[in-house]
């Protein structure tokens, strides 16, 4: 998100210098920078202990891709409890393990992704397909 007005007062904003960060639309009425925001989100590669990998078919993703479980984190929660939640939600599974992996920007959505691996214990999930990757 990139603020044009001061979400606080409406004033439209001015470009200020601010340290080594260079220009950044600042407000005079409140004297606040306001840098550009992102939604901070999840993804996670949910495996058990057979090395299979839980991919969903979400159509409001992608009707031909499967894909891992995602979801946003909400104010106030760590990112492992958001790969905690949206593991249960999404396909009724207790995360066992958690292992962090890495970031990456997801610019088309100006989203900044925290990837983890999720293990888990085999079981019939509650809603989703399940595709076995360990033939590929």
């Amino acid at each position: 998100m990139h603020f044009i007005y001061c979400p606080h007062c409406g004033t439209k904003l001015i470009g200020k210098e601010i340290g080594d960060e260079g220009i950044i639309p600042y407000c005079e009425n409140c004297s606040v920078p306001l840098w550009d925001m992102f939604t901070t989100s999840i993804i996670a590669a949910v495996v058990n202990e057979y090395g299979e990998v839980a991919l969903l078919r979400q159509n409001y993703v992608s009707e031909t891709k499967y894909v891992c479980v995602a979801g946003i984190m909400k104010l106030g929660e760590s990112a492992e409890d958001t790969v905690v939640r949206e593991v249960k939600e999404e396909i009724g599974q207790d995360v066992e393990t958690l292992e962090f992996v890495c970031s990456y920007p997801y610019e088309k959505r100006e989203m900044l992704m925290l990837g983890y691996k999720a293990i888990v214990k085999k079981k019939e999930f509650r809603h989703w397909y399940r595709v076995s990757l360990q033939n590929y």
